[in-house]
């Protein structure tokens, strides 16, 4: 059973656990890159490719939180996806949960990344 929630509790921000820490870490350089490429009005294939990666990452990484650890984020919209999944993640992740969060996390760096290197080359100016 999959219990959807818009709370903050119990939140993993501010965690010890690095695993956990690098997971936040990792979705705030996702969610930055994604505010500086979604308001782009832009045809290029480049960076409209990378937006579709990110956007299928963010509803397959709330489905992975969702079967881990029984809750996900209850919306459609990629920002809120970004912005409440660190707060899916429970104080005692436990072993399989650790191992999503790091898996998620190294994903979401490489896709950050990218994306940033495609809006650059578009528009310099805006990631930085």
């Amino acid at each position: 059973m999959h219990v959807r929630t818009k709370s903050k509790a119990p939140a993993a921000v501010g965690h010890a656990d690095p695993v956990v820490v690098q997971f936040q870490e990792s979705v705030r350089a996702l969610t930055e890159t994604w505010d500086a490429m979604v308001w782009l009005n832009t045809t290029n294939l480049e960076v409209n490719a990378r937006r579709r990666e990110i956007a299928a990452w963010g509803r397959n990484a709330n489905q992975s939180l969702a079967d881990t650890f029984g809750r996900e984020v209850d919306s459609d919209e990629i920002r809120v996806l970004f912005t409440e999944m660190p707060h899916l993640v429970p104080r005692a992740p436990g072993d399989r949960g650790r191992l999503l969060l790091a898996v998620l996390a190294s994903e979401a760096r490489v896709l950050a990344d990218r994306g940033r290197t495609a809006v650059e080359a578009l528009h310099p100016s805006v990631t930085r």
